[in-house]
This record gives C-alpha cells, sequence and structure tokens, in this order.
C-alpha cells in the first residue's frame, strides 16, 4: 500500500469510496455526510490545490485531504495540546476495516503534530483516532475557508483530536 497525490483520473473511484463510506455513516443514524457533503466539487478543489490523496495498491483503497490550516481549529470548546504548526485530516475515506489505522500511522511518521474531528456519532472514526495515539481534545465549530461558521450535519460541531509526537 502507498499513498500518493490524488489526479483528476481517480475522482470515480474516490466518489465510489465515499459513497460507500457515506452508507457506512448513515448505519450510524447520523446526519454526517448525508447531506452531499463532501462532494466531487469539494475533491477537484482538493485537487487543484494539491492537498488530496490517494492510498493504493493495485487499485485506490482509500482517500484523504491534508490541509495546513483550518479555521474550524481556531477555537476549541476544550484545550489543543499544543499551539504549533499541524496538518489537518478531512475527508477520510477508506474501502475496508484497518485501513484508518494505516493511514495516521503513516502520516505519524511524516508529521509530528495533526489534527482531525469527526462526527460524535461517527463510532468507527472515534475509536480510530484513540487507538492511533490520538488525544480528544474538545468540541469545535466547523467553519469553511474564510473562517465563517457553517451550519452543517449536526450542527456543525465534531469532536477534536490532537496527535504531538
Amino acid at each position: 500500500m502507498i499513498i500518493v497525490k490524488a489526479k483528476s483520473e481517480d475522482l470515480p473511484c474516490i466518489m465510489e469510496i465515499v459513497e460507500k463510506g457515506r452508507k457506512k455513516i448513515a448505519e450510524y443514524g447520523i446526519d454526517q455526510w448525508q447531506n452531499g457533503h463532501p462532494n466531487l466539487e469539494m475533491f477537484k478543489k482538493d485537487i487543484e490545490k494539491d492537498r488530496l490523496y490517494v492510498l493504493k495498491d493495485e487499485k485506490i483503497q482509500g482517500v484523504f485531504a491534508l490541509i495546513d490550516h483550518d479555521y474550524s481549529y481556531d477555537e476549541i470548546d476544550g484545550k489543543w495540546l499544543d499551539d504549533s504548526d499541524y496538518v489537518a485530516v478531512h475527508r477520510v475515506a477508506v474501502n475496508q476495516k484497518g485501513l484508518g489505522s494505516y493511514l495516521f500511522s503513516e502520516l505519524k511518521k511524516q508529521y509530528r503534530h495533526i489534527r482531525v474531528d469527526t462526527h460524535k456519532g461517527n463510532i468507527a472514526m472515534n475509536k480510530c483516532l484513540l487507538k492511533n495515539g490520538f488525544t480528544y481534545c474538545g468540541v469545535i465549530s466547523l467553519k469553511d475557508e474564510h473562517g465563517v461558521l457553517t451550519i452543517q450535519e449536526g450542527g456543525g460541531l465534531r469532536n477534536a483530536y490532537e496527535y504531538i509526537e
């Protein structure tokens, strides 16, 4: 398994994986990813901004975005462990159980400071983050790329996690 930058021709496979993830999340009875977010346009924008990655073996097995700064993380109901520069991991979707752990294990080899958030009801992701050495830090409110609060699924509140080497 390798991690490489996503290309436009990867988008059909990426969207298949995202749709599979969307169905799995729906089984939790939560509204995360149920209202057309993330969508094809977001992934196209991520590719344009050179921040979308795929996990590949013979075929694409997962997708995620890496962002240098997330306005949603500027304020937290809780406390971050560290205020240094970080990468934020977003839009994670994988084809099979265990690939989330692989992904975070690989990212921890490359980055000393990682932040990520998820819906409180996304049981699999909350467990995966704790299992992989992330610390629960509190709750954040989702903001767009201009720092404006957005009302998304679940009222835009997310559990926030941090990893520090």
